[in-house]
């Protein structure tokens, strides 16, 4: 029987990531990541980058597929190459476990931290992306050594009550709504401190996105255009019930995105 996990506990500073951003099918994935980690090292030294220190971030899941993140470290974005992903990572408490072995058992890992930490514990997980840490105790030829696993956590109670995503985001500056228009842009104001900085919409071309980004947003806009009858709109369009739930699914994985590159000055919602 394995022994319980006992995670220590960190306040991760704030970091600006950039890097190779995938999707992956869990079934695939231990074939698929290496494969991504191979192109990223063979890239080279990003300009800007800070250390030798890599990190795959967990950027959103969707049904049987999740976005991975192989990145680095940079002193900010202004010179990231253009087919490169940029994240922002907030100051964030975490709960750090240590994996120790080759990468192929990291699922288990993950698995345990999930199905039997996480339920036996005060905390639940906070609205920012998770990440495995490779320092210098990990080797990349042999894929063994020391692995971090940093949770992003929160207390489960506050008080006598849950805290929900909403108060989380009562601090967040810019209130941006994900809503597709048909033809007419998918990112738009949602306050008063929105409107007085970007103006009316659709905005999506003057936020801090990565190229990435907004090509995928793009291409979200365009499948939604589909749903609708265009010659005669009033009617049901040629959306079945299943295109619709994977539109929806794709569209909380942008969610996702969105609020992890914008930072915590924004508060990204889903309007469907």
């Amino acid at each position: 029987m394995a022994e319980p996990m006992s995670p220590r506990y960190e306040t991760g500073r704030a970091m600006l990531l950039v890097g190779i951003r995938r999707h992956h099918r869990f079934a695939d994935a231990g074939a698929t990541i290496p494969e991504q980690w191979r192109e990223m090292r063979e890239r080279g030294r990003v300009a800007g980058q800070t250390e030798a220190t890599a990190y795959g971030a967990m950027c959103g899941t969707a049904g049987e597929q999740f976005e991975y993140m192989t990145a680095v470290e940079v002193d900010d974005f202004a010179h990231v190459p253009a087919d490169l992903g940029r994240m922002r990572v907030p100051e964030q408490r975490y709960a750090v476990f240590t994996h120790e072995g080759h990468v192929s058992t990291l699922p288990e890992t993950w698995r345990r931290i999930w199905e039997d930490w996480l339920p036996n514990s005060s905390h639940e997980p906070a609205d920012t992306p998770d990440f495995e840490l490779y320092d210098e105790r990990f080797d990349a030829r042999t894929g063994s050594g020391v692995v971090e696993i940093w949770f992003p956590i929160e207390d489960r109670l506050v008080g006598r009550k849950r805290v929900s995503v909403s108060e989380r985001t009562e601090t967040a500056r810019y209130r941006i709504r994900l809503m597709f228009e048909w033809r007419c842009g998918n990112l738009w104001c949602g306050n008063d401190a929105a409107l007085d900085r970007f103006d009316v919409g659709p905005i999506e071309d003057l936020l801090p996105l990565s190229p990435g980004t907004r090509e995928r947003l793009e291409q979200l806009g365009v499948w939604h255009d589909q749903s609708l009858n265009w010659e005669y709109p009033p009617d049901p369009g040629p959306w079945t019930p299943e295109e619709e739930a994977r539109f929806h699914a794709a569209a909380t994985e942008m969610l996702a995105t969105l609020q992890a590159e914008l930072g915590p000055e924004f508060e990204v919602v889903y309007e469907s």
